[in-house]
């Protein structure tokens, strides 16, 4: 029997202080091995990344939609919980000068 690699659908990336911002067009999202994973297309390929609480907003967004994810760094529940705070950005198409 003949055994072949198999690849990853692009880079995969946890979001983080490592790779605070990401740009590029939305994908959709695909069930990974620990939950569902978000797929943007970028300048530099495909990115893969876990969707954590704080990316559940990224449903709203249509495929090939242009959007930017920000990490804005950890933030604690009321129960002490840390998390990581996202912000997100859509593009309003406008032009700039």
């Amino acid at each position: 029997m003949a055994w072949k690699k198999r690849e990853r659908d692009g880079d995969f990336v946890k979001l983080g202080e490592d790779h605070p911002e990401l740009i590029g067009s939305w994908k959709g999202t695909k069930e990974g091995k620990y939950g569902p994973l978000g797929i943007v297309e970028t300048d530099d390929g495909e990115v893969v990344f876990p969707i954590s609480a704080g990316l559940r907003d990224l449903e709203t967004f249509e495929e090939g939609d242009n959007l930017k994810i920000v990490y804005e760094g950890t933030g604690t529940t009321k129960d002490g919980h840390e998390f990581k705070k996202f912000s997100l950005f859509e593009d309003d198409g406008a032009v700039p000068f």
